[in-house]
């Protein structure tokens, strides 16, 4: 769903509300124990790039706190991309040996799904 400003707040107002909701939502699903680590990293960093495209729609009024606001967020959601580039090659390895399974003999490579893990 897209950013809504209700009728009775003002821009600053409809703004800030709608930046806390984003980051309220990132901790809850941070510590959602539903969530598998690989989503909680993934919507986390769904939610910084809700607000940076936030701080852009507004950058004009902003321009003050711009560069630190879109830094913070870039940021941020740089510091998960560790942990989803870690997921990304363990899946990689194990679709990679399932497609390979017969003629590949995983015993010599457990020692590669090792590392990786």
């Amino acid at each position: 769903m897209g950013y809504r400003i209700e009728r009775n707040e003002t821009i600053n107002d409809g703004v800030r509300r709608i930046a806390t909701e984003q980051i309220e939502k990132a901790i809850g699903e941070l510590g959602d124990n539903r969530l598998d680590p690989p989503t909680q990293v993934h919507q986390v960093r769904k939610r910084c790039k809700k607000l940076r495209g936030l701080l852009r729609l507004l950058r004009p009024g902003f321009e003050a706190t711009y560069d630190k606001r879109n830094r913070w967020c870039r940021d941020t959601a740089r510091l998960l991309s560790g942990a989803r580039d870690a997921k990304v090659l363990l899946d990689t390895y194990d679709d990679l040996m399932e497609h390979y399974n017969d003629p590949v003999d995983r015993h010599a490579f457990g020692s590669i799904r090792r590392r990786l893990t």
